[in-house]
Order: structure tokens, then C-alpha cells, then sequence
């Protein structure tokens, strides 16, 4: 159906009105009206972005690798998402975050970066922390025995995350604990004393993660074993072999320091002395002497080792702060058994 609109303007104030229907509408005026046609144009042009909201606005990643993925939204100023929006990331410092094209960010080290997602030249920001977390705390040694009352040792712990990266700590953060103090005390960085024969955990612990060490107090008996090549350790509270030390070929003579911190085992064959360390029960040097050496004894004071060797006919003297021989003294043939006499 059309329509014709027409609009006259007689002399005088009255306007006459005529239609038709006829399918278009067309409006004329007469006398110094112009045409009407369509109004402005309705339509909207490409929306301005005002702003970039990322999420989350702030993440905290507690070990080394760990990943967070975030997200940006471009909005005009009503606050309304403008959808297809590319974006640009970046990270203010990769060396402890960095960030994909996607807007994954991956941790790298302990530290703070801010995050931006760019588009259209309008900035969103979300600020990144690492700091790493523990998830194991281990502490070396694990086991330990301290076969004299006056012997201490010292313990380490070691914290990592749980993508098993070590994490630096400083001595006040790991709090140190012995189940009984009437047996071993351990001090705030991790030195046990020994107080009484028994038998001790040592917690280390640090953000509620923990790790322990066990301590056994008293004393113990090493027996070479000469076709075996080790040395059997024997509690002599439970008379039970408690270690195996493997030592030089064909051990024979064992002597152990006034202090009990040192077992020196003299090997046959190899025409070395073992020195093992009585707390952890390993070797921590050898010490090369003459041939054969057999007998050995210690002086007084803990401070020289007399090794006789058999088929060199003579005597190595080591010093034990070294573990050196610092002196070669010819005696008779074949010497065997050494003692040396006590010092008031």
C-alpha cells in the first residue's frame, strides 16, 4: 500500500491536508518550506575503550614454576565490556615473573612485578609477588650418634617448595626442637649436645613444614672386619651392630680420639688409614703412611696418631688437625702393637 502525503499552505493561516495511500510518503510545502527528508543517522560507530580491568588484580605465587592465568576486559566509560578486543602483555620485571601472549604468568624468582594488558593504547595492571613456600624441610645428617657425652654435631635443613625448588633461608627461620633435652639439647642453629645415653628426635621447622633428625646417645664398640674390608659398629647398650663403615683393604688396628669424635682404622693392603667420623659413621679422609700399617694409638691430648708398619719397619706419626703424616721414625722389624702412656 502507498501513501502520498501533501501539504499545501494557503493564503492564510489554515493548512490543508491531503492524503493518498499510495506506497511512499513525500512531503511538499508551499510558500517557502523546504522538503522533509529522514532524520539524522542512528546508527553507533566502533566503541572507545576507556579502560582495562585485569584479573584477578593482584596473585601471590608461593613456589618457583607455579603459573596463575589472568584475564582483560576492555570497557568504555559506562563500564561496559567492549568484546574482541586484542591485547598486548608484558611484565615490568621477567626476571621474577614473565607473562605470555595469552596472559599466563609463570613465577621465575622471589620477588614483585606489575602485569599490563595494553590495548588501543589503554593500560590494565595486576601486581604479581613471588614468595616461595615450604613443602619439605630436610635435615642432614638424618641419623647421627654422638658416643660421648662432650661431642656435639651440627645439623643443616634445607626448605623447598612444592615444585621441589630450594628456597634461601635465613638461620632465624627455621625454629630448631629436640624431644628430650635430658638426652641431646640443640641450639637455634642446629648444634646438638649430647646430655645423657638415649635417643632423641630433632625437629627443624619452619612456616609449620618440619623435618627431623634422629640422635642416638652412648657409647659404641668398632671391630675391624680384615677379610670383608669395613668395620662393624656395635651399640654397647643393646650389643647390636648399628653400621657397616666400608674402609681400606684388609683392615686391622682401630683406635678412637680421646673426644670420641674419630675412629682411625689402619688398612693392610692399601697401606692407607681410614679416619671415620663417629657421629655419621663415614669415612672423612684417608691417610696414606707406610708399608703395612697395623698397630696404631693415639696420645692423650687427641692431637698425633702412631701407625707402626709392619713391613717398613717403622712408626707414621699423623697429625689430626691435618690428617697428615708429619714424621717417619725407623724402630725394629716388623712392629705390630703401639701404645703410648697417659699424661696427667
Amino acid at each position: 500500500m502507498h501513501a502520498t502525503v501533501s501539504i499545501q499552505k494557503a493564503v492564510g493561516p489554515r493548512l490543508t491536508l491531503a492524503v493518498s495511500l499510495i506506497g511512499t510518503v513525500t512531503l511538499w510545502a508551499c510558500g517557502g518550506s523546504d522538503t522533509v527528508g529522514p532524520g539524522p543517522g542512528t546508527g553507533n560507530g566502533p566503541a572507545t575503550v576507556a579502560s582495562v580491568v585485569v584479573t584477578p588484580g593482584n596473585a601471590t605465587l608461593a613456589s618457583l614454576g607455579e603459573t596463575v592465568q589472568l584475564n582483560a576486559s576492555a570497557q568504555d566509560a559506562n563500564g561496559t565490556a567492549i568484546s574482541g578486543k586484542p591485547f598486548t602483555w608484558s611484565s615490568s620485571d621477567p626476571s621474577t615473573a614473565t607473562v605470555s601472549t595469552s596472559g599466563l604468568v609463570s613465577a621465575v624468582a622471589n620477588g614483585a612485578a606489575t602485569i599490563t594488558a595494553t590495548t588501543d593504547g589503554v593500560n590494565g595492571l595486576a601486581s604479581l609477588t613471588v614468595a616461595q613456600a615450604a613443602s619439605q624441610i630436610v635435615v642432614t645428617p638424618d641419623a647421627a650418634r654422638l658416643v660421648t657425652i662432650s661431642l656435639t654435631i651440627q645439623l643443616a635443613a634445607s626448605a623447598s617448595d612444592a615444585n621441589g625448588n630450594s628456597i634461601p633461608q635465613q638461620p632465624s627461620v627455621i625454629v630448631w626442637s629436640s624431644s628430650d633435652e635430658n638426652v641431646a639439647t640443640v641450639s637455634a642453629t642446629g648444634l646438638v649436645s649430647a646430655v645423657a645415653p638415649g635417643s632423641v628426635t630433632v625437629t627443624a621447622n619452619a612456616g609449620g613444614v618440619s623435618g627431623s633428625a634422629t640422635i642416638d646417645v652412648g657409647t659404641v664398640a668398632y671391630v675391624t672386619s680384615h677379610n670383608l674390608n669395613n668395620v662393624s659398629v656395635i651399640a654397647t647398650a643393646s650389643n647390636t651392630v648399628v653400621a657397616t663403615v666400608p674402609v681400606g683393604s684388609q683392615p686391622h688396628g682401630v683406635a678412637i680420639t680421646p673426644d670420641g669424635a674419630f675412629a682411625y682404622v689402619t688398612n693392610t693392603s692399601t697401606d692407607d688409614v681410614s679416619v671415620i667420623a663417629t657421629a655419621s659413621n663415614t669415612v672423612v679422609a684417608t691417610v696414606p703412611v707406610g708399608v703395612t700399617p697395623s698397630g696404631v694409638a693415639i696420645t692423650p691430648d687427641g692431637a698425633f696418631v702412631y701407625v707402626g708398619n709392619f713391613d717398613a719397619n717403622d712408626v707414621s706419626v699423623i697429625a689430626t688437625a691435618s690428617n697428615t703424616v708429619v714424621a717417619t721414625v725407623p724402630v725394629g722389624v716388623g712392629p705390630h702393637g703401639v701404645a703410648i702412656t697417659p699424661f696427667p
